[in-house]
């Protein structure tokens, strides 16, 4: 804003077509709000974290061709506890379970070895 180098802050905001509050933000903190920012961390805690290098991975690698509609409903089969925690809350898709339409028609079964309890 080169207009606050010759009239006041609110009067060269206006001009500009901005608000006072903005126009009295670059004299508080000159770099640009997209510098703020700094990268949150999660929000909830991760709900595969205690089962993800026990059994998911062991799954992905003795079934390399499983898709991950198949290693999701295999995880909903051997813990029901996790539940709908586990889906993505923000409506990225349908959480597949045996209550949701066409959830057994999505992925094909697909032989899974047992972990050593």
């Amino acid at each position: 804003m080169t207009l606050k180098k010759t009239d006041t802050i609110e009067l060269a905001a206006a001009k500009a077509g901005f608000s006072r509050a903005t126009g009295y933000r670059p004299a508080a903190d000159p770099s640009p709000p997209c510098r703020e920012s700094k990268p949150r961390g999660r929000r909830r805690p991760d709900p595969l974290a205690d089962i993800f290098d026990t059994e998911v991975v062991p799954i992905l690698e003795n079934s390399p061709g499983i898709r991950p509609v198949g290693v999701f409903e295999e995880l909903m089969r051997r813990h029901p506890e996790l539940g709908p925690g586990v889906c993505e809350p923000r409506g990225a898709g349908p959480c597949l379970s045996d209550s949701s339409p066409g959830a057994s028609s999505t992925s094909r079964p697909v032989d899974i070895a047992p972990l050593d309890q």
